[in-house]
């Protein structure tokens, strides 16, 4: 067992419950084909219900298939393709398009869900749900829809002023999320979106994830000033964190040292035959600038590659100033 996966669950679940989207996004549920009005007005106030903290009363409209058929200069396919929904999506006042389907008999109700404003993303296909139960209509629709939104929401606060260019990080990224989560709910805010100068460096060194908990060093240089945090993950979802009143030459000498020790080389992460399950892993975060880069490499006894021992020169460099127990790390 390598870490536990219960807690960080409980840990992204508990965030997500608290995390308030910081722009509303605008949503059109369009009728294909034919379907009974108060149906449809049924469905819409379902879904209504559930995206409450992702858009506004104001912003949810239905368009009913004649508004469509208007639309499309009465020539609407009988068969929408994607492309379809784009040229249509083009004449909503809408960042998302829902398009509602039924079959023959009206039994069955499919819905996709294309963002507008964000062209490359896939379309998202509800599968088909069975019968005339509106509520499980709605409820498979708001889910598809909750995600979707999230993510459009993500997309605006990583393209937003200030935010950095990512250089490299994780495919697998869940522990870097993790962490980054609970930096953007702590004085310290999310370091790939905080707005920083050309010159200022910061770096985020996290150890842990499995029985020790975990914990970590903060070392940033802003307008050329130095300084220091200790934290610490507290009640499973929290980042407790104190400054650390130590000399601007010993921060640097620990930035220098990491440095030295191949900081802004290590690989985002190693492919392993195996999957760790609790144990110890190194997650570090570095912003340069308008650049940055994250890295999960899991601790081995013995190293596999290169890769194993760089990353530990790095965290013991970064962590020799500031001491990260009670997650230690093991020994070999």
């Amino acid at each position: 067992m390598r870490f536990s996966l219960l807690a960080l669950c409980l840990m992204a679940t508990r965030a997500e419950g608290q995390r308030v989207p910081t722009a509303r996004v605008s949503v059109a549920i369009v009728e294909a084909d034919a379907m009974p009005a108060e149906r449809t007005r049924t469905i819409a106030a379902l879904v209504r219900t559930r995206l409450e903290h992702h858009t506004t009363r104001e912003q949810l409209h239905v368009w009913s298939r004649k508004n469509v058929a208007w639309l499309c200069d009465m020539i609407c396919p009988d068969r929408w393709t994607p492309q379809d929904m784009h040229e249509v999506g083009k004449l909503l006042p809408a960042d998302v398009m829902v398009l509602l389907t039924t079959s023959v008999q009206g039994g069955e109700v499919s819905a996709q869900v294309l963002a507008q404003r964000q062209p490359s993303m896939a379309v998202d296909t509800l599968p088909r749900v069975r019968g005339v139960a509106d509520t499980a209509v709605a409820s498979e629709l708001a889910g598809k829809l909750s995600e979707m939104l999230q993510r459009l929401d993500e997309q605006k606060l990583d393209s937003a002023p200030g935010a950095a260019r990512v250089v490299s990080v994780p495919t697998h990224a869940y522990l870097v999320d993790v962490m980054r989560k609970r930096g953007s709910e702590s004085p310290l805010g999310d370091l790939r979106r905080r707005a920083t100068a050309p010159d200022d460096v910061e770096v985020r060194a996290w150890g842990g994830f499995g029985l020790t908990g975990i914990s970590g060093v903060v070392l940033r240089r802003e307008r050329g000033a130095w300084r220091a945090w200790r934290a610490v993950v507290v009640n499973a979802d929290t980042l407790a964190i104190r400054e650390v009143k130590a000399d601007a030459r010993a921060i640097e000498g620990a930035w220098d040292a990491a440095m030295q020790e191949g900081l802004l080389t290590l690989p985002a992460e190693v492919v392993r035959k195996w999957v760790m399950l609790d144990g110890f892993t190194y997650v570090i975060e570095v912003r340069r600038g308008a650049e940055y880069r994250a890295s999960s490499i899991e601790h081995v006894g013995k190293p596999e590659v290169p890769a194993d021992a760089q990353v530990k020169r790095v965290f013991e460099a970064l962590t020799r100033l500031v001491p990260v127990a009670p997650a230690r790390i093991p020994g070999p």
